[in-house]
Order: structure tokens, then C-alpha cells, then sequence
């Protein structure tokens, strides 16, 4: 796996670690990220279509939802330690990540997230590379918000964008439109020039244990620093022989805490 980690200054891994040794719902750990060159704080938590549009409404919502494509919505993350949850699976190559009502519900009323929702599919190939496509629809203001807090970078925006949303943006490519999948290289990444679709191309995970990719739900606070609200880990290992699918398996955390009885808590 290529991992980049170039602004995160404690790493999801140990992230997880902390989470798997945390024994008291009241007490989940946060991670705290920085970006040392530009003095940008991010705040990290313990943790449909995209199609541009103008920032009244969030970016990439489409009038259906394809009610085939399952939705992940940090339900499985709602456990004590990280590691105790089980994987959600999307069987069929595609799924939809977003924030459950409940997880927006407890979001402070003087922070906003960025990001309303991601839309995936997966590609796994016999070179053993996977291919995961990736919409991005922004909440209303939510790609501004981010562009506002990367001016003083001394990296490109793909990077910077890559980084915070799908946790490695190294050497990553703005484009005007996706590359087709015979067109691109192992260990690549794409992301348009509005921020609405990426392409990541890397190995497939080896294990149940090996994410792919670390999709993030960014937040603004009233400080006007940027951190995590929840992440979902993707690991794809590649489909069986004959299989026409490649199965999307997810765990999730979010910085809410989570009650005794398995209940979303304000942190």
C-alpha cells in the first residue's frame, strides 16, 4: 500500500491501536493531526452522482438514489473497541458512505463538515491491482470551506484534497476528466479539477486487516481548523476466480462517544 501521511501527524494505524486497547465508552480517543508547514491544525476523531453544482445545495446530489447501491453509515462502528466491529460488506462492487442522522445530530452547532457523502466502486484486475472509483458531494459550502484553509500549502491541491479525504494524496494528479482504467499506472491518484471524483490506483489489500483507502468526513470548527468528524476504512482484496464483482469490506470510526448500551453520545 502507498500511504502518504504527509499531514497527518499521528497515523490512522495508530489511531486503531488506541481504539483496540480503550475500554471505556466515554473515553474515545482523538487523533490529533497538524500540518507543520502551514500551521494548519487538524483535529482528528477517534472517528448520487457526482456531478458539480453550485454550493446552495450539496455538491453532487442527485435527484434519485439508486436504492441497489447499500449505504454505510457507521452503524457497525457503534462498538467500544475499534477492532470489535464487525465489516460491513458491499458485495456487489459499489457503495455509498454517509453520516447516519444520528452522527449529524451530534455534530456542534459551531462546526460544519464538509463533506456530505462518498459514492465507490471497485475494481480488482489479475495484475493484482484494485481500482476504487470515488464521487465526492460536498455540503453546502463544504468544498470552499477546505479550499480556504489550503492557500498558504507548500503542496498542490490534489495532494492537499487527497490527503484529508481518502488519507494519501502522494504525487496525486489533477485532471480534467478520470483516466480510463487501461490508461492509468499502479500507485497513481487522480482527483478532477472540481474535486468531485478521484481515482485511486494501488495494490489490493492482502487481509481483512490492510485498508486501501481511509475515506474521511471533514469538519470546520469555529476556530476555523479543519479535523476528522469519521472515517471509514475500505479494504478490497480482489474478486474470486470467475467472479464479476469486487466486494467493498468497511470498518468505521467517529469522534462521538458511544454509550454502554451501543448509543451515539455527544463527545
Amino acid at each position: 500500500m502507498k500511504k502518504a501521511g504527509r499531514y497527518i501527524a499521528l497515523s490512522l494505524s495508530e489511531f486503531k491501536d488506541d481504539m483496540a486497547s480503550s475500554t471505556s465508552p466515554f473515553k474515545r480517543p482523538l487523533v490529533i493531526s497538524s500540518m507543520l508547514a502551514s500551521g494548519l491544525l487538524l483535529l482528528s476523531g477517534c472517528i448520487n452522482d457526482p456531478s458539480p453544482t453550485s454550493d446552495s445545495a450539496p455538491v453532487g446530489e442527485s435527484e434519485t438514489v439508486d436504492s441497489s447501491i447499500p449505504v454505510y453509515q457507521f452503524d457497525e462502528a457503534r462498538v467500544l473497541k475499534y477492532d470489535d466491529q464487525s465489516h460491513f460488506v458491499a458485495p456487489d462492487s459499489k457503495v455509498t458512505i454517509k453520516l447516519s442522522d444520528e452522527l449529524k445530530a451530534l455534530v456542534p452547532d459551531d462546526t460544519k463538515i464538509d463533506v456530505e457523502r462518498f459514492d465507490v466502486e471497485a475494481k480488482s484486475f489479475s495484475t493484482g491491482v484494485c481500482i476504487l472509483d470515488i464521487g465526492v458531494t460536498y455540503t453546502e459550502g463544504g468544498k470552499d470551506r477546505m479550499l480556504s484553509q489550503e492557500e498558504d500549502i507548500p503542496y498542490s491541491d490534489a495532494e492537499f484534497f487527497l490527503d484529508a479525504l481518502v488519507g494519501s494524496g502522494d504525487d496525486a494528479m489533477m485532471v480534467d476528466a478520470l483516466p480510463e482504467d487501461g490508461q492509468v499506472e499502479n500507485y497513481s491518484r487522480y482527483v478532477t479539477k472540481d474535486y468531485s471524483e478521484i481515482k485511486l490506483v494501488d495494490d489490493c489489500s492482502e487481509d481483512m486487516d490492510e485498508d486501501i483507502a481511509e475515506l474521511s468526513f471533514i469538519l470546520l470548527t469555529k476556530d476555523k481548523e479543519l479535523g476528522y468528524y469519521a472515517h471509514a476504512d475500505l479494504t478490497v482484496m480482489g474478486n474470486s476466480p470467475g467472479a464479476e464483482e469486487t466486494p467493498i469490506f468497511i470498518r468505521g470510526s467517529a469522534r462521538p462517544d458511544v454509550s454502554a448500551t451501543g448509543e451515539w453520545m455527544p463527545f
